[in-house]
């Protein structure tokens, strides 16, 4: 049984870290998850219970980033205040009326369509888009790393035990 659920375990660790680069998919959620049924369906033990632990700051460092970097990359661009809050409201909008693709591409567009309206002109409304999209690149590869020690972190607690 044990077997069964490492195997299952490293499964869905590889998957979840193939996603972690895709922004509509919560890849170090699929990572953490697979942490978290290794430990009850195998035990935490002494370590495990560590580093489960240390798992868990791991995935939630990976979405700080995957929301802050965007922002920042957005601010960085000269984006107007509000900005999040018209992007949130994007991202929102943009699930419901297409799914999986919508969530960022609505994000996208609630945020220029904000600096949009805050500076009347579309060429620095798509300036700060540009540097959203420089953001989600730095929080994808951010997330991958957060993601990366995930696993070595599991393959360790798998190893001792």
């Amino acid at each position: 049984m044990e077997q069964l659920a490492t195997i299952a375990v490293a499964i869905a660790m590889a998957l979840g870290l193939a996603m972690t680069v895709v922004p509509v998919i919560p890849g170090l959620l699929i990572v953490w998850l697979g942490a978290a049924a290794y430990g009850l369906t195998v035990g935490f033990g002494t370590t495990g219970g560590w580093l489960f632990a240390a798992i868990t700051l791991c995935a939630l460092a990976g979405f700080a980033a995957s929301f802050l970097l965007p922002a920042r990359g957005g601010i960085a661009a000269g984006a107007p205040s509000g900005l999040l809050l018209a992007s949130g409201l994007g991202a929102v909008v943009g699930a419901i009326v297409l799914p999986v693709l919508g969530l960022p591409l609505g994000g996208l567009a609630g945020a220029w369509l904000r600096a949009r309206l805050a500076t009347g002109q579309a060429q620095e409304a798509t300036r700060v888009v540009i540097g959203m999209l420089r953001g989600m690149g730095l929080a994808a590869l951010a997330e991958l790393a957060a993601g990366s020690v995930m696993v070595a972190l599991w393959i360790g607690w798998v190893l001792v035990g």
